[in-house]
């Protein structure tokens, strides 16, 4: 059927006049906290990223709950007071991409210890090669 999406809730429904489906006012604006910690360049970041750093979870608490404090502060150190109370690091994982840049993954592609010959083989035989190319490969991983 033409226009059904597997996400839309009202598949025959079309918009009519007051429909609350409608978003008049578009996308939401975004925060002022984001908006002023976007407009920090890399060096103002660090500095800041760094100071917060060295505090504790309760300085941290102390510093959003000032409202003398500037918001740039305050989303910086929301974000690393969540990072402290879920140990979930994504909260300050932009902030350490931006300021260190993501890290290079590198991976080794090269295993010069798989000379199997897997051509002719019955499937017990295969069997047995892979597992000795995974025992290959895992002592090679404990050596390094």
């Amino acid at each position: 059927m033409k226009g059904i999406r597997p996400g839309n809730k009202h598949p025959k429904k079309p918009f009519i006049k007051g429909d609350p489906r409608i978003n008049r006012k578009g996308r939401p604006l975004l925060s002022f906290v984001i908006k002023n910690i976007r407009k920090m360049d890399k060096c103002e970041m660090t500095e800041t990223f760094a100071v917060l750093m060295r505090k504790t979870k309760d300085d941290l608490e102390k510093i959003i709950e000032n409202p003398q404090s500037l918001t740039r502060d305050v989303g910086i150190a929301k974000a690393l007071d969540m990072w402290i109370s879920t140990g979930d690091y994504s909260y300050v994982q932009a902030y350490s991409d931006f300021i260190f840049g993501k890290p290079v993954i590198k991976v080794d592609s090269t295993n010069f210890n798989l000379n199997a010959n897997l051509e002719n083989s019955s499937e017990k035989e295969l069997a047995r090669k892979a597992k000795q190319i995974i025992s290959d490969i895992s002592d090679n991983d404990n050596e390094d």
